[in-house]
């Protein structure tokens, strides 16, 4: 029996989901005990789609006129999209009672999905389901559009309120990261539902890397800095595009030169190039430089901050004046956006301190 390509890929992708696994158990003391439950669901739900996905949708049913393929891959996407909902709840606001809600809810929208798709005789899974949605409506596919729709809002909603509300630019940094990974998730298991053989493969590569990604949002306490990259990307790209102009340029000036129009077309060539090399240094300095104050603080600017803190500090007397300014430098030097000064000072005696 010949493997199609397509199932070499899942099995791929399978193998992949078992090594998040490994690493989930291998780093589970950094985890803490309320979401290492809904993170393992994540990747079991994922891990479970991706080994049915190695069996081709036109295999047959696997359960005539009742189960197929592409469907009970729905399913368990479904399943993990529920236990990511309850994964980013608890990881954002750290409430197990809004958890317990999302979790009976979505459980009982997969219940609901379930029974419609088994025993409603729905195309749910069908090629074109998706499609045929708007001409002929299905309860099943309906019920699991609608679906997605609202873990999409719920899962995007929270992660840029967090990033709003968040007092510390590390807070926001992982919230926007969250958010960032959110579309991966969820644009894979839609692809994965798709009967579709590219649009299949395009969905396992996509929900890989968002998973991929949710593992490292958790374990990692400090993640990688979304906005300091975008810049550097953006800078990137720039001086990129500046140097592929020029060269363009100096290729069009040097395609006009033609030997049979110009003596020596050799050394007017290498004269040219000696001219791109001493024009393309000083610009791509300057480029550089003028890149490099958009992307990060320079080192003299913090150093100004601390400076003027401590020659304004000299001069407070008042309480309310120092915690101003403090906060004041705390908000110029590190972004935070709220907090309070805690004063602690030594009491009558040694073993007591009292609070200000």
């Amino acid at each position: 029996m010949e493997l199609e390509a397509s199932s070499i890929i899942a099995g791929i992708i399978t193998l992949l989901y078992f090594g998040l696994l490994a690493i989930v158990w291998r780093n589970r003391h950094k985890i803490s005990s309320a979401t290492m439950p809904w993170l393992m669901g994540v990747l079991i739900f994922a891990t479970l789609a991706s080994l049915v996905s190695i069996v081709s949708p036109d295999s047959g049913d696997f359960v005539k006129d009742r189960l197929t393929q592409t469907s009970l891959v729905i399913y368990l996407l479904s399943f993990m999209l529920v236990a990511y909902t309850v994964l980013t709840l608890i990881f954002f606001l750290k409430k197990r009672q809004i958890a317990l809600i999302a979790l009976v809810l979505g459980l009982g929208w997969c219940v609901a999905l379930v029974g419609l798709g088994v025993f409603g005789d729905s195309p749910l899974g069908a090629e074109n389901w998706i499609a045929d949605l708007i001409d002929d409506p299905d309860p099943a596919g309906l019920i699991a559009i609608g679906g997605w729709g609202v873990i999409a809002v719920i899962l995007l909603g929270l992660s840029f309120q967090r990033f709003y509300a968040a007092g510390l630019p590390e807070v926001a940094n992982r919230a926007l990261f969250w958010a960032l990974v959110v579309p991966f998730v969820l644009t894979g298991a839609v692809l994965n539902s798709s009967h579709t053989e590219f649009l299949r493969e395009v969905g396992w590569v996509v929900q890989l890397l968002g998973v991929a990604g949710v593992v490292y949002g958790v374990i990692q306490l400090r993640v990688v800095d979304i906005r300091q990259t975008i810049r550097l990307s953006t800078v990137n790209l720039v001086l990129t595009l500046i140097t592929a102009v020029l060269i363009w340029g100096v290729l069009l000036i040097a395609d006009e030169i033609k030997a049979d129009e110009v003596d020596n077309r050799r050394i007017v060539l290498v004269g040219l190039a000696l001219i791109t090399a001493a024009l393309y240094g000083p610009l791509y300095l300057i480029s550089q430089a003028l890149s490099a104050r958009l992307i990060r603080q320079d080192v003299d600017d913090v150093g100004s901050e601390v400076r003027r803190f401590v020659e304004t500090i000299t001069g407070v007397v008042e309480i309310d004046e120092l915690a101003q300014v403090v906060m004041n430098t705390l908000r110029d030097v590190v972004r935070v956006r709220r907090g309070a000064l805690l004063i602690v000072s030594a009491g009558e005696h040694s073993n007591t301190l009292r609070i200000e």
